[in-house]
């Protein structure tokens, strides 16, 4: 009633109410009355084009008030300013501006508006062995006042590969007065990086211990692990502990899955050491989707408790299109971004080499399409020869299912179980059609069946049941997989010996790096370029535990060159300005990965011109499959789509040598690996992470 009579009179009241805290956790909540909230909510579904940050940013909407986590305050004083600014809305420009007076003036959001005391020394700069530019500078003081004006624990580099993010981290700690620095790295930056930034960096190098180094931790002032170590780290806790900490985490985009192991482990190390400052550095920290920024926000944000996070991931976690504007805010507030073109560097010279090949028809789209229908055709005969024994099994193991079946509720569960499974099956699978039975379907096969099976059943069990119900999609995942993947591999393993590796790495001032995805393309380009009279060396999965002195072999022997990897092996973490030219024998599908590749030697120390070659098969005006990777994967869907005569339901993602065709919902996750490499972590979906970070 209150609110009612408020919202007449224009008397808006802002309250925050505290419910719980704990040492790494505030959860309170935001109470806006005397408004007209319901106009309001029509407005934010309306500019925004979505309902789902009504229904989830809010935890009660009434008539005249609005509650929410206060997390969401700085989004809130961003949409209300949204609002003012382009119009569009029925809420009146001062009802607007008086409620953003209130947040600001009755919440947390008072300290954005103070000026903070200063927390670090910028004297201790003199530590150094260089003198910071002028975006580091900025950076160190940005981070002292944000950090205090945000109430965060900490703060995002989001600095472009080759900006001097060591150096940055270092000094920070520095002018920090941190007594302990624990730096979590990737295992290939151990020493090329780290070790050898605190042995160059500082004036008087301080005490630091690498933990796979076979030594115990005797309480030095720096403590470098890698990732998987991370479980290690969490056992040294008690000895790591410090009044003073700062948590330091290398190529943070590597730990952006908040269910993975490794991430919940670097989460619990923070909290558990209690860190006064945790600095998560990328050149790319966000690759795909905005719900990769919950380990960040995990990490630094005392606000965003476990109802917020909730409510964030329901809004962000798997499709950024909506509210993006909303989300690119709340990063810029939490990071420091540092673009490549602030480095002052001469822009890479990107240059397409065509490469001409015997009977390179064969990896046309047209003759790939063809070959797609033939495998399509036999799988379908397959599946057909194998369908009376297939249907036995599935029978006999519904029949062992029943038998433990107890209760009436049970029963009528099964009963739809098997209703729904006819449905789908005549409909072809087709999710337009079945898409909540298929759903409902795998849930109860995951929950009730499976689990009541021997183990010598459930594999086949797992790969029977979606012959039975969809064969067709089967077919269409086995087709984008085994089709596209090996072919992509064959046209590039084939190119090799035609690449003109010699009369590049001749030709340049500087040394010259080698990247593939595939390591069938990586060892073929080994033996050619030795054939032609180079002498390389290799970097992949199988030499991985050779890389630092590889690396430092590249740098010092004048006659090894060039440098042959794999993106997943090398794409990220480590320098190689002693390089000044690149060849992509095949380009990546992610972005992140294409530019995190050319960041190796396109970084500060380069001094000559930056030269990327990148590979193309050449056959005249028929497109093939060596194009952009992105493409060729749309394509591929199409492709299958129109054969099969059905929508394709599938996501696919090239990532770091497999190709992922995958549905949740329809229980199919179909993977061919192209290489022994160690893989990243992979991530779907298509919103690029520029928008995200405002790039």
């Amino acid at each position: 009633m209150f609110a009612g009579i408020r919202r007449i009179l224009g008397n808006v009241k802002v309250t925050e109410t505290v419910r719980s805290t704990s040492t790494y956790q505030i959860n309170s909540e935001i109470t806006i009355d005397g408004i007209p909230a319901d106009v309001m909510m029509k407005d934010i579904s309306k500019i925004w084009k979505t309902s789902r940050i009504n229904i989830n940013m809010f935890s009660k909407i009434g008539k005249n008030s609005v509650t929410f986590p206060s997390f969401f305050a700085v989004d809130m004083c961003y949409m209300i300013d949204h609002m003012i600014q382009f119009g569009n809305r029925n809420v009146s420009s001062r009802t607007l501006n008086k409620i953003r007076q209130e947040l600001i003036e009755n919440t947390w959001l008072i300290t954005t508006q103070q000026e903070p005391q200063r927390r670090v020394d910028l004297s201790k700069i003199n530590n150094m062995v260089f003198r910071p530019k002028d975006y580091q500078q900025k950076f160190f003081e940005d981070y002292d006042k944000l950090t205090q004006q945000y109430r965060l624990r900490g703060y995002l580099l989001a600095a472009a590969a080759g900006s001097g993010k060591t150096y940055s981290s270092l000094t920070l700690a520095e002018i920090l007065n941190a007594k302990r620095i624990v730096v979590v790295c990737p295992k290939n930056a151990l020493y090329r990086v780290w070790e050898s930034s605190v042995q160059s960096l500082y004036k008087k190098p301080p005490s630091y211990w690498i933990y796979d180094q076979g030594v115990k931790y005797k309480g030095q002032r720096i403590a470098i692990f890698h990732y998987e170590a991370l479980k290690q780290a969490l056992d040294m806790v008690k000895e790591l502990s410090s009044p003073d900490t700062l948590v330091i985490l290398d190529e943070c985009h590597n730990l952006n899955e908040e269910t993975s192991i490794r991430t919940q482990n670097f989460i619990q190390l923070c909290q558990r050491l209690e860190a006064r400052d945790v600095l998560p550095m990328s050149g790319t920290p966000i690759k795909a989707l905005g719900g990769e920024s919950i380990p960040l926000l995990t990490l630094i944000d005392p606000l965003f408790s476990n109802d917020a996070k909730m409510r964030f991931k329901k809004i962000y976690g798997r499709d950024g299109n909506r509210g993006i504007d909303i989300l690119s805010h709340r990063i810029g507030i939490v990071s420091y971004k540092v673009e490549k073109s602030q480095l002052g560097l001469d822009k890479p010279v990107m240059k397409s080499l065509p490469v001409k090949i015997p009977n390179g028809e064969r990896y046309t789209l047209k003759e790939i399409s063809k070959e797609m229908k033939a495998f399509i055709d036999e799988r379908f005969d397959y599946y057909k020869k194998r369908r009376p024994e297939d249907q036995r099994f599935y029978d006999e193991c519904l029949s062992l299912f029943e038998q433990k079946i107890k209760t009436p509720s049970q029963r009528n569960d099964f009963s739809d179980y098997k209703r729904f499974v006819k449905f789908i099956q005549r409909v072809n699978g087709d999710a337009r059609q079945a898409g909540e039975e298929i759903k409902w379907v795998n849930r109860y096969e995951k929950t009730q069946i499976i689990p009541s099976l021997t183990k010598n059943m459930v594999e086949r069990f797992k790969d029977v049941k979606s012959v039975i119900k969809y064969v067709n999609l089967k077919i269409q995942g086995e087709a984008l997989g085994r089709i596209l993947g090996r072919k992509r591999i064959d046209c590039h393993v084939e190119m090799v010996p035609y690449i003109d590796f010699k009369g590049i790495t001749e030709t340049t001032p500087k040394k010259t790096v080698v990247f593939t995805s595939f390591v069938d393309a990586l060892e073929k380009a080994d033996s050619h370029i030795r054939s032609i009279g180079l002498n390389p060396i290799t970097v992949y999965g199988k030499t991985n535990n050779e890389m630092p002195n590889s690396i430092r072999l590249f740098e010092k022997n004048e006659d090894v060159n060039p440098l042959c990897a794999t993106y997943a092996s090398l794409s990220t973490a480590v320098p190689l300005v002693m390089a000044d030219t690149m060849i992509m024998i095949d380009s990546p599908f992610r972005a992140y990965i294409h530019e995190q590749a050319i960041s190796r030697i396109h970084r500060l120390g380069a001094d000559t011109q930056t030269t990327i070659w990148e590979c193309k098969l050449d056959t005249g005006n028929e497109p093939n499959i060596s194009t952009r990777s992105a493409d060729i994967l749309q394509w591929s869907q199409d492709q299958v789509m129109a054969i099969m005569g059905t929508e394709n339901p599938f996501k696919i993602e090239e990532d770091s040598g497999k190709l992922t065709v995958s549905n949740e919902d329809f229980d199919i996750i179909h993977e061919e690996f192209w290489n022994i490499a160690p893989s990243t972590e992979s991530f779907i979906g298509t919103q690029p992470y520029q928008k995200i970070m405002g790039w």
